[in-house]
Parts: C-alpha cells; structure tokens; sequence
C-alpha cells in the first residue's frame, strides 16, 4: 500500500502496485464515496485509518492520512 501511494513508474512490477493505484485513482473520482456506499473506497479509507493510526510523519503522502489524524485529534479531545 504504502509503495503504491509513493511509485511514480508507470511500469512498475510491483506485485499490487498498479491495483492500488487503480483503487486510489478510483476514489479521487468516485462519486459514491461521500454517502460511503462505494466498497472500493470504503476498503481504501480502513487501510488510510489502519495506516493513520500508527503515522508520525506530518508530512504523509498517503491518501487521506493527515485527514484521518485530525479526526482522530478530535476524537481524543472529546
């Protein structure tokens, strides 16, 4: 997941890489993702939460991290 989010080679080999990118680029266009009725993108954002939770980097590339941190800043403070 983590090497989709950062490969820029086209013709990677990497055994998932162009999957996940598919999956990514889907959910940039989805239409569907806001009312979180598309499987694809609800998959994406539980690896995004998954990855999140555990993410120090402020500057993450991944999708939808720095998103999903604040939430959860939120979330603690409550």
């Amino acid at each position: 997941f983590m090497h989709a989010v950062m490969c820029r080679n086209a013709n990677c080999t990497f055994a998932k890489c162009m999957q996940f990118k598919r999956v990514i680029q889907h959910s940039k266009q989805c239409q569907r993702f806001k009312t979180g009725q598309c499987d694809f993108c609800r998959q994406l954002i539980a690896l995004c939460y998954y990855h999140a939770k555990a993410c120090k980097d402020d500057m993450c590339q991944v999708t939808f991290c720095s998103m999903i941190k604040q939430r959860l800043k939120q979330q603690k403070a409550m």
